[in-house]
């Protein structure tokens, strides 16, 4: 008997799958099925506007946003992040080394720590691993070696912004997001802090 459901099901399953081929030949759409690193097989003849995954990247896990605009996306336009996307923890380590710099020599590195530092209180210090006990100097250098990765978003059809990385001191306590992002040849476009 449960043989018999068994064949039916899979009579129905074949002849659902037949009518969905035809369909699909008889209004002439047509694939063109791209392999994305960390996110799969996108149609870019018809992608979703938004995949999401949840990866990690070196000792940390990071989200990553796959993000479209138009219903129809060529293959050259996304040959650039597809390239990025195989080498993306040489992204990070880049991301990572001019936020290092920034803090250093730069300014808006120290500004978004600055800003964090004065607007947490000691216990929220605290929990970030900041020795309230240190000098302010101390606690930012702490605060600093704090930020992490949160996020990054992908954006194939912007050349001039198409990898935004998102950094944070804690997803818990702040809006307050460093932002770096990067071109479609890797190179840094610019930091900035948003909320």
């Amino acid at each position: 008997m449960s043989y018999l459901i068994f064949a039916v099901l899979l009579i129905v399953a074949s002849i659902l799958s037949f009518i969905a081929f035809s369909q699909s030949k008889k209004s002439g759409k047509k694939t063109n099925i791209v392999k994305f690193q960390y996110f799969g097989e996108v149609d870019l003849n018809n992608p979703d506007e938004y995949y999401e995954q949840l990866v990690k990247i070196g000792d940390i896990e990071v989200s990553l946003d796959l993000n479209f605009e138009e219903t129809k996306v060529s293959t050259k336009s996304v040959e650039a992040t597809l390239s990025w996307l195989e080498n993306l923890d040489k992204l990070v380590e880049i991301a990572n080394q001019k936020i290092a710099i920034d803090f250093k020599v730069g300014h808006l590195v120290k500004e978004y720590i600055n800003h964090q530092h004065s607007v947490f209180d000691k216990v929220e210090l605290t929990s970030i691993g900041v020795d309230v006990t240190q000098d302010s100097i101390s606690q930012k250098e702490m605060m600093f070696n704090a930020l992490y990765l949160k996020r990054i978003g992908i954006y194939p059809e912007d050349n001039e912004r198409q990898f935004i990385f998102d950094y944070t001191v804690s997803n818990q306590l702040t809006d307050y997001i460093l932002m770096v992002v990067f071109n479609c040849k890797g190179e840094l476009v610019g930091m900035v802090e948003e909320s």
